[in-house]
């Protein structure tokens, strides 16, 4: 069952029925053409329904000929982007009002599990490393590594690494280049290892 079915046979416990392009209250506002139909819970449904799936295909059609440049890798990497700035839950791309907010800018985005925006962070990851490697070629100065060690509520240890270096036109960079797990015992060795082994990845050394 697509998003739109599901949505258009769900029912709130609160009364009015949620459809895909109406408001949550009794007044069943359509947001893409705003008629005024009865969704209250004792309504026939069928009309509703058919109304819905319509006005959903009119609006298909016209996202069609007026964005026929979408493309879903760029849509992808934009919702990523969202959730690592705003610090948001990978699950937050499985909310039906993220959807239906969505669907009604542009259907032709296709819904996606938590496993999509993840992988697309690695790969937004690997395309900013790529970019900072390039940028640290095209300096002279050196780079100075910090480090920083904390414990979570879990009583998980986690280090951070990272990078601070100057360019060409004197501008200061800060890149973190791993967050890591540390297992106990959080001593020299293991923390000189683990900093080792940021460093190899990264081909920094100075």
């Amino acid at each position: 069952m697509n998003l739109v079915s599901m949505m258009c046979t769900q029912q709130h416990s609160d009364g009015p029925l949620l459809f895909l392009g109406f408001s949550v209250d009794k007044d069943g506002k359509m947001l893409f053409c705003e008629k005024l139909l009865n969704a209250s819970q004792g309504a026939g449904t069928s009309s509703l329904r058919k109304h819905v799936l319509k006005c959903l295909d009119d609006h298909q059609e016209a996202t069609n000929s007026t964005n026929s440049s979408f493309d879903q890798n760029v849509g992808k990497l934009l919702v990523a982007n969202m959730i690592i700035i705003h610090e948001l839950y990978l699950r937050f791309v499985e909310f039906i009002r993220f959807w239906e907010m969505i669907k009604y800018r542009q259907l032709r985005f296709e819904s996606m599990s938590r496993n999509t925006p993840k992988n697309e962070i690695f790969k937004l990851y690997n395309m900013e490393r790529d970019k900072t490697l390039k940028l640290l070629e095209s300096i002279e100065s050196k780079v100075a590594i910090t480090t920083d060690m904390w414990t979570s509520s879990t009583k998980m240890g986690y280090m951070v690494v990272t990078m601070h270096f100057i360019d060409e036109s004197w501008v200061l960079h800060s890149r973190i280049m791993r967050f890591i797990h540390v297992l106990s015992p959080h001593d020299a060795t293991s923390l000189g290892d683990q900093l080792m082994t940021c460093l190899l990845d990264w081909n920094v050394f100075y």
